[in-house]
């Protein structure tokens, strides 16, 4: 009787033990983790839908029954499926544009312990283990009493001024090699340039690593040559006023997603070289760019299959 009875004691007190670990284990860090992100081909489109206002209104109706929720959430599902359209990411009018057959593609990190999102300290554990992933603190990436609509909204206000920039960069250096770049009347191409609207379409990404591979975007839309060659090549880099490929941050997961992705070439800021070399993922050739000239000097390289003159990282 008392052995049974010490028994039951030590099977309550595992199944204490465990309830304690598991709460423990979902208790929110103050810790970040990065992972690889998605990727993209600036080169490419995106689905957008234009019923959101139809699928609310179809939400709405449902008022009354949990089968009548159910039923409303199927048909809205099914109205922004209907009405789902793709677009281009970098949409030029006004000029004439061309379609590459290879793709230039950004990267990103998906994070998770940035505010609104807390890290569970399960995940923070498993993350600490994976060589994919990353763990540093809070303050790190962002100050303690940052709000999740200030995060969101500096990481939004980045990506309009890199996108601006990116336009802005694009035309310019069109503008200065036209005859070079193969546009035939220099003269008209320059004047319609000026006046042509381009607008970048991509959500759920926020800040400024995109602003090189924005201004490869344009400017190879812009030219009739094939710069890419079919191949699929991936990058980072800020972008600056006059020029400038910008150090960033998350560069060795960025080259995970680049190469998870399917991309053979990838183009890093000369600033992040450091952070590069050791880390480069099997199947993945890195190149380094301090300048718009360089990456685009780049691009064309690796279309056209000539890339031994091209400048890989080394650690100084």
């Amino acid at each position: 009787m008392r052995r049974n009875l010490g028994r039951h004691r030590r099977l309550v007190l595992t199944c204490v033990l465990a309830v304690v670990m598991l709460l423990l284990s979902l208790q929110p860090t103050a810790l970040v983790i990065e992972l690889p992100g998605p990727t993209a081909d600036v080169l490419g489109t995106v689905e957008v839908s234009a019923s959101a206002s139809g699928a609310k209104s179809v939400s709405e109706k449902e008022s009354k029954k949990e089968s009548a929720k159910e039923s409303a959430k199927d048909s809205a599902t099914k109205t922004a499926t209907k009405t789902a359209t793709k677009i281009d990411i970098i949409s030029i009018s006004g000029i004439r544009t061309y379609k590459q057959k290879g793709q230039l593609r950004l990267v990103t990190v998906s994070s998770t312990g940035v505010p609104g999102y807390p890290a569970p300290a399960a995940a923070a554990l498993w993350a600490w283990f994976d060589p994919r992933m990353a763990v540093m603190p809070q303050e790190v990436v962002y100050s303690v009493d940052t709000t999740p609509q200030d995060f969101k909204k500096e990481g939004d206000e980045e990506m309009t001024t890199a996108q601006d920039t990116a336009s802005k960069v694009a035309v310019e250096y069109v503008k200065n090699h036209a005859q070079e770049l193969g546009l035939s009347d220099s003269a008209s191409s320059i004047s319609a340039l000026s006046s042509a609207k381009i607008q970048l379409h991509i959500d759920d990404i926020g800040g400024p690593s995109a602003g090189m591979m924005y201004t490869l975007g344009i400017i190879a839309k812009l030219t009739p040559a094939d710069e890419t060659g079919g191949q699929k090549i991936a990058g980072t880099g800020t972008i600056e006023k006059d020029g400038t490929v910008g150090r960033i941050g998350g560069i060795q997961l960025k080259m995970l997603g680049a190469q998870r992705d399917g991309a053979r070439y990838f183009l890093a800021p000369e600033g992040n070289c450091d952070e590069v070399v050791g880390h480069i993922p099997p199947g993945l050739e890195v190149y380094s760019v301090k300048t718009i000239d360089d990456a685009y000097a780049a691009v064309k390289a690796i279309g056209s299959g000539q890339v031994s003159g091209l400048t890989r990282c080394a650690v100084k």
